[in-house]
């Protein structure tokens, strides 16, 4: 079993790839509110962006890139551009709507929709690209409209 002391470990460290990030060289501590010292790296991720994190981060993966890689998975998660905070459509809040009246049960609407099986098709709940398969069927919501579930006393089963 090798046991490395502090400074072997420091040594050690230099120059290896975590995940996206290269160890550049040791940063100065991180002294913590109780006092507690840690030790920060400086690193360079793959997109060449440099910055400072914590040993116990670098080494349990909590930090695996500068930030770029969150970013490009949010990227690909939301591709219709709807969804963000300030960009939200009327399209994109009916969606919204209609996944929490059939889907939460905490929703006050739930006792109206889910609660009494009205569901929605797992294509349009699909995490990745539910809104963009919903837009695809539906296409814009057209202004004065709201999107509601079909009453159950309107199905109408065709008998054979």
């Amino acid at each position: 079993m090798l046991i490395l002391s502090k400074l072997s470990f420091l040594l050690y460290l230099r120059g290896c790839r975590m995940w996206d990030l290269t160890v550049i060289a040791e940063a100065p501590s991180h002294v913590s509110p109780s006092g507690r010292k840690r030790t920060k790296w400086k690193v360079k991720c793959s997109c060449g962006t440099i910055k400072e994190v914590l040993t116990d981060d670098l080494r349990r993966g909590i930090t695996i890139s500068c930030g770029c890689y969150r970013r490009e998975q949010a990227s690909k998660r939301a591709k219709h551009g709807q969804g963000s905070k300030k960009n939200r459509t009327s399209t994109y809040r009916s969606w919204e709507a209609m996944k929490r009246r059939c889907c939460t049960p905490n929703s006050k609407e739930f006792s109206r929709y889910g609660a009494i099986r009205i569901t929605v098709c797992d294509r349009w709940l699909d995490e990745g690209t539910g809104y963009q398969s919903f837009l695809e069927d539906m296409g814009d919501r057209p202004p004065g409209t709201t999107l509601d579930g079909v009453k159950l006393s309107q199905i109408v089963t065709n008998p054979t």
